[in-house]
């Protein structure tokens, strides 16, 4: 399952659009495949703590879009 192709509940696919591709692939591989964020950075060759900003940066980016897309 990706989020640019899934779920509408999930986020619009402008949202998502806005992301960069290695956020995009994290929130994917956290919320989606459910792994925790060590194996995630572990897959991906990353420090568990940028894999923690990406997640938080997805977020921040996803929440606003959406805001914006409501108002």
């Amino acid at each position: 399952m990706s989020l640019a192709t899934g779920r509408g509940d999930l986020a619009t696919p402008r949202a998502i659009a806005q992301l960069e591709q290695r956020t995009r692939e994290i929130l994917e591989y956290v919320y989606l495949e459910d792994l925790p964020q060590r194996d995630v950075a572990a897959m991906m060759g990353l420090s568990v703590v940028t894999v923690s900003r990406q997640v938080k940066k997805g977020i921040t980016t996803l929440r606003a879009a959406m805001m914006a897309q409501a108002s």
